[in-house]
């Protein structure tokens, strides 16, 4: 077990810093906190955790920790971290901190913090690693406005040195100085030489609307931006995800975008070329009735960058008297935009089927989300399924249900040899009037979905703790960031920890 005695920490997780060796054998009836339930690859369970909890706020500010990012390089697991100073007598007036965090890729140690605010609330979203993983980049918003309501925040991008944490550049884009503009997602071109960021900025009629800006890597200075509307005015349309092609040459963008009809939604996918910002192609993808809502949630690209998949949740008629909406994953030529194939999944009962992440290999498209039960008391589970990269045929599928619990994926990562798949999440017992969850993470083959090892973690009597984002590690783990949730003490004050960031390396 390893204790992490940097200040600011609350100290390492020790239930979860067991390291368990390859040798170790552990049944599946061994369900204990910090191991593993199957032991195929058991030296990918959890090496290291750290609770982070930032020390700087005093009351009655009260410090809550919400990790929302995570990249790695062969040295560093690098976390961002938004650290809200919630004034417990005045909340309108709480403040957010920017922060990125670096933690020592083996052992855990903290390596450096960068913080910054630029404004009243800053609010980091996402990362990317540069491929000679030197810098980092990182998007989101700042604002003055209350966080809830704000109408007056702009878009940031910061650059940064991986080895120390020294800021290199930062970048705003206001599309419109009195509304939203919010950096969602970021990628970087093979080379190194170009930084994309895809998010929303607001139209005139005060909606939302895709913007794609690519800065370049060096020094900041903007290239080209991009927006993007749907087919109603007034209608909104939210970026949700990016890919870059393995060339460089096109990076590719989706989310949801608003169709003919009110209420209606379609995917949005775009191919802007990344020399010039010019629409290669793009595509809208309304599923089986023009209708109803088809929501883009995320995209990949395949290794050889033939084929763009985007996964999304997409309306799917009634089934058993129930409106259904399942996973449907379309497959592009990655170069003319044409469709290849369409694959939908609904779960095992009626119901929301909504997917979160796709990742690619170079013979299976695996998709997770969250998925309908498969019975009345079965809420939701982890829903993941792998199709043919060349038919979209269903090869397999894998559901994540422990018995009497309500699972939400929330994350998905590939390894870097495309041969295993990461999904977590929360796992909550089903107990009424309680959300007690614990961060659930599975890994499965890419290429059977056999299970490779499944772990839960706990923080603990009384407290909650989830899955947010994975990142693959260059040794074939991952590493995760969530949250943990303390429940709180009547008699302790307002400003007691409530909140903090989880940071667990496989």
């Amino acid at each position: 077990m390893r204790l992490l005695s940097w200040p600011r920490y609350r100290g390492a997780i020790v239930l979860l810093a067991l390291v368990i060796t390859a040798t170790t054998a552990l049944p599946a009836a061994a369900h204990r906190v910090g191991r593993c339930t199957v032991d195929t690859t058991a030296d990918r369970c959890e090496r290291w955790g750290v609770i982070y909890n930032d020390s700087t706020h005093a009351p009655p500010r009260r410090g809550d920790e919400f990790a929302t990012a995570v990249a790695t390089n062969d040295r560093s697991v690098f976390s961002v971290v938004r650290s809200v100073g919630f004034d417990v007598n005045s909340p309108y007036s709480s403040t957010g901190d920017w922060l990125v965090l670096a933690h020592d890729l083996d052992t855990g140690a903290p390596q450096w913090e960068a913080r910054r605010r630029s404004r009243h609330y800053d609010n980091p979203l996402a990362i990317a690693v540069s491929p000679n993983g030197r810098q980092l980049y990182v998007t989101g918003s700042s604002y003055d406005d209350y966080s809830i309501v704000a109408t007056d925040a702009q878009m940031v991008t910061v650059a940064y040195d991986a080895a120390t944490g020294q800021e290199l550049w930062s970048r705003i884009w206001d599309g419109r100085p009195d509304a939203t503009d919010v950096g969602k997602t970021i990628t970087v071109t093979p080379n190194g030489r170009t930084v994309i960021v895809g998010g929303v900025t607001t139209t005139a009629e005060r909606d939302l609307d895709y913007v794609t800006v690519a800065y370049d890597a060096a020094k900041g200075r903007e290239m080209w931006a991009k927006t993007a509307t749907g087919l109603r005015p007034g209608g909104s349309d939210v970026l949700n995800g990016i890919a870059m092609s393995p060339r460089g040459d096109l990076v590719y963008v989706t989310g949801e975008s608003a169709g003919v009809e009110q209420y209606d939604a379609d995917y949005l996918t775009i191919a802007y070329d990344v020399r010039n910002g010019r629409v290669a192609w793009q595509q809208r993808f309304a599923g089986i009735d023009e209708g109803g809502s088809d929501r883009g949630r995320s995209v990949a690209v395949s290794p050889d960058g033939s084929q763009v998949y985007v996964t999304g949740d997409s309306y799917g008629g009634r089934r058993d008297g129930t409106t259904q909406y399942d996973y449907a994953t379309v497959a592009y030529d990655a170069r003319s935009g044409a469709q290849r194939w369409v694959a939908r999944y609904g779960g095992p009962m009626a119901g929301f089927n909504y997917p979160v992440a796709v990742a690619a290999s170079a013979d299976r498209v695996v998709v997770t989300g969250q998925s309908r039960g498969a019975t009345a008391e079965d809420v939701r589970d982890y829903g993941t399924v792998a199709y043919d990269t060349a038919t979209g045929d269903e090869v397999w599928r894998q559901r994540y249900a422990p018995p009497n619990s309500d699972e939400i994926a929330l994350d998905l990562a590939m390894s870097p040899d495309g041969t295993a798949v990461f999904v977590t999440g929360s796992s909550t017992p089903a107990v009424r009037y309680t959300a007690l969850s614990e961060a659930a993470t599975v890994a499965y083959r890419t290429d059977d979905g056999r299970a490779l090892w499944t772990s839960r973690l706990d923080v603990g009597a009384g407290n909650a703790a989830l899955g947010r984002r994975l990142a693959a590690t260059p040794d074939g783990g991952v590493a995760l960031v969530g949250q943990t949730t303390y429940s709180a003490d009547p008699l302790k004050p307002q400003s007691q920890n409530i909140y903090d960031a989880l940071i667990v390396r496989y």
